[in-house]
């Protein structure tokens, strides 16, 4: 049988807005306690106990991969490539790529937009024009550093800043933005690294 230390988890786990609050140690207890009570059948007090112990552990842990974190944002740099263009087909195509996923229902090719002259239209699902690439270069040790790319993304989301594209290989990350969104995108991730 599940304690409540145990249920109490596995609820937060659940709603990860909580998390969220307990990271930031901005959760009213006490409410969140009474809320959890409808689905646990614990008492208040005891819920409320195990949140303040999940919160605890939570915040030493998050302080330990912070640090990691920021490490690795200190020891990475940006490099900013424009003029690039996306071509979405269903095979390969014939021109100098500078990355390519193959996915289940398609080809993804990022390429420079002066060399789609050349391009065969044969098998072409799409192209996106106007775009740039931010190359996030980071130092190996990325590859052991949990929740990196999720810190980058949250903080240009926040500043409503759309990812058009992603691509991920070993230490680099290649973010593929609209043009009039990659000056604002530089800054945002420039305060970041610094």
């Amino acid at each position: 049988m599940s304690t409540t230390s145990d249920l109490v988890k596995i609820y937060v786990k659940q709603r990860p807005y909580i998390k969220i609050c307990l990271e930031k140690n901005i959760l009213n207890y006490s409410a969140t306690a009474r809320e959890i009570k409808k689905r646990v059948r614990a008492d208040p007090d005891t819920i409320k106990t195990s949140l303040i112990r999940l919160g605890k552990q939570i915040r030493k842990k998050r302080k330990v991969s912070e640090n990691k974190l920021i490490s690795i944002l200190k020891n990475s740099s940006i490099e900013v490539k424009n003029k690039i263009a996306i071509v979405i087909s269903h095979d390969k195509i014939n021109i100098p790529t500078i990355a390519s996923v193959e996915g289940p229902s398609a080809f993804t090719h990022m390429v420079e937009e002066n060399n789609l002259k050349n391009l065969k239209r044969k098998g072409i699902i799409k192209i996106e024009r106007g775009l740039d690439i931010v190359s996030l270069l980071h130092p190996p040790d990325i590859e052991f550093v949990t929740g990196v790319d999720a810190f980058i993304f949250d903080a240009l989301a926040a500043e409503n800043i759309n990812l058009n594209h992603l691509f991920s290989c070993y230490n680099d990350t290649l973010l593929v933005v609209k043009n009039t969104d990659t000056i604002k995108t530089f800054q945002i991730l420039k305060e970041l690294f610094d």
